[in-house]
């Protein structure tokens, strides 16, 4: 990211996100063929998925936008 910064201009912040698993509507169709290849319901595929991320759940699209709202303002200049 260092150099993407310093490549674009002295004056140009850079971050990279990486949320993780978010429960989008894509996600939920993988899930849900998912489940139907395992003979389980999507209930049971969504648990079991997020039982192995750390926080135990899925994120939200709203908190990516969030962060990424954030991270775009005046607010994060020095970030």
């Amino acid at each position: 990211m260092r150099v993407l910064s310093r490549e674009l201009s002295p004056e140009v912040t850079v971050n990279g996100i990486i949320p993780g698993s978010i429960m989008t509507e894509r996600q939920r169709e993988f899930l849900a063929v998912r489940a139907k290849e395992r003979g389980i319901t999507l209930e049971q595929m969504e648990a079991e998925a997020s039982s192995e991320i750390p926080m135990r759940r899925f994120g939200r699209p709203d908190e990516v936008w969030d962060l990424i709202a954030f991270l775009s303002s005046e607010r994060a200049g020095y970030i």
